[in-house]
């Protein structure tokens, strides 16, 4: 879901208590581009979901994307991958 808070907002939604005491929002990043905030929720319902974005919208505009499928599973972060993604070895993972 991408947020676009109102000005008045903008810096204050990524802390606010709205955010931070709903436990279906997962994840809350501040991002550049045509949107302010991504936010990563799950809810057992579309209904549910869609309470939960009319709540949302007071604080500014939102958009929001469902997940049908996931072609690759969040990874993580691994210590031996440098800037470029080449790991340790200089070449790019799963190149021989």
């Amino acid at each position: 879901m991408r947020v676009t808070p109102a000005p008045v907002w903008n810096y204050l939604f990524p802390d606010s208590p709205f955010v931070k005491a709903c436990s279906n929002v997962i994840e809350c990043n501040c991002v550049t581009g045509d949107y302010s905030m991504v936010l990563e929720v799950l809810f057992p319902s579309t209904i549910e979901l869609d309470q939960f974005i009319g709540e949302l919208q007071r604080f500014g505009r939102t958009k929001t994307l469902i997940v049908f499928s996931t072609s690759v599973e969040h990874r993580g972060i691994t210590a031996d991958i440098d800037s470029q993604g080449m790991g340790d070895k200089g070449k790019p993972e799963g190149m021989t």
